[in-house]
């Protein structure tokens, strides 16, 4: 484990996330609507996701929240036939927690680079604020998504009431592929 504190936290973890090539876990109470971009376009990519993020009122918060939700929510209306025929589902689960419940900032990247600390999933976050991370990789970053996973079963065991939950409904099989496997592990149901 090795430590940053100052500006640019970002230099940390945006790169790597970015750059995932199987699996991302994210939790941040805050994204800002330019990364909420970035992780939809990753999802499109084949990156599965797991993000975790409050329902903030915060008018940048309800921005990024909308971005999240049309990419994982199939196109409805009178009009809407041609991109409901071509619509396609993106690995993408998504945890929005009652805004006093969620605080932890937690980023996973491929099970093998992880950091948790201050830094929200924002521009300020990022790389203005003067923040303080802890970066982990190898074994301890997997103990670090092992910690995300029971965070999320913590959400949905004991305060269901306060979440709303957009869960991967696609089946996932073993036999359809190393991103099959990936999304099954990720996408567990617990």
């Amino acid at each position: 484990m090795r430590t940053y504190i100052g500006k640019g936290a970002g230099a940390h973890i945006e790169m790597k996330l970015l750059g995932a090539r199987r699996y991302v876990l994210v939790c941040s109470p805050y994204i800002s609507p330019d990364y909420a971009s970035k992780i939809v376009s990753l999802a499109s990519n084949n990156v599965a996701i797991r993000l975790i993020t409050s329902n903030s009122q915060d008018p940048y918060q309800q921005q990024s929240l909308k971005i999240l939700k049309e990419a994982i929510t199939p196109p409805r209306g009178l009009f809407t036939f041609r991109k409901r025929k071509n619509w396609k589902r993106i690995p993408l689960e998504l945890m929005i927690i009652n805004e006093k419940l969620v605080h932890a900032k937690i980023y996973v990247i491929d099970g093998e680079y992880a950091v948790v600390g201050s830094a929200n999933m924002t521009k300020n976050g990022f790389w203005d604020n003067i923040e303080y991370i802890m970066i982990f990789e190898g074994d301890e970053a997997q103990k670090i998504e092992d910690d995300f996973q029971t965070l999320w079963r913590v959400y949905i065991q004991h305060y269901r009431d306060y979440i709303q939950l957009f869960e991967y409904e696609e089946p996932i099989t073993p036999e359809r592929s190393v991103f099959g496997k990936i999304v099954g592990k990720i996408f567990a149901r617990d």
